[in-house]
């Protein structure tokens, strides 16, 4: 990744309203706990945004998220934020990420390749959009084998009783 796709916090807060929105997440945003407030609140996790998950910024997350669970009891915490944009880091960043989750009430999305977060395959848009190029696809090869099925095969001829009956006569002959 050479840039970040967002360039604020505020856009990744943004961002993932629309995407938890989009499917049928109800979520609140800046939810005021004890004086401090959660960057994000649904009804079974706290989630907290850095607009880079760094070292620094993913243990900061961390601290954050579990004190704002202390006030909201959720069952989980989410820490969502985007890759460094060098490789040192990030390297170093997706192993604090893995060893942060060995609590399985947290998880650390990295937004820029977690497809969850991507708001143009959110489950139910794109299970609908699936099922109608399935049937069109289907329509359209089903009209094909019609039409070059019509084109093949013509429809019977009508054969007369004399058509019959002059074949019968000339095997007889």
């Amino acid at each position: 990744m050479t840039g970040l796709k967002f360039q604020s916090e505020k856009d990744l807060q943004d961002h993932c309203i629309r995407v938890l929105r989009s499917k049928g997440i109800q979520v609140k945003d800046e939810v005021w706990c004890d004086g401090i407030r959660a960057d994000l609140v649904t009804s079974e996790a706290v989630i907290e945004l850095k607009k880079v998950l760094n070292r620094d910024s993913l243990y900061q997350a961390l601290g954050q998220a579990s004190a704002y669970n202390q006030e909201l009891k959720r069952n989980q915490i989410w820490i969502v934020g985007q890759y460094p944009t060098d490789s040192t880091s990030k390297q170093q960043a997706i192993k604090i990420a893995t060893e942060i989750e060995k609590n399985a009430k947290v998880t650390v999305s990295f937004i820029d390749d977690d497809e969850f977060w991507n708001e143009y395959t959110s489950r139910g848009e794109w299970e609908t959009w699936r099922y109608v190029c399935l049937f069109v696809g289907l329509l359209f090869i089903a009209l094909a084998f019609t039409s070059w099925n019509s084109r093949k095969c013509s429809a019977p001829r009508q054969v007369s009783e004399v058509q019959i009956l002059v074949e019968a006569d000339k095997r007889q002959v």
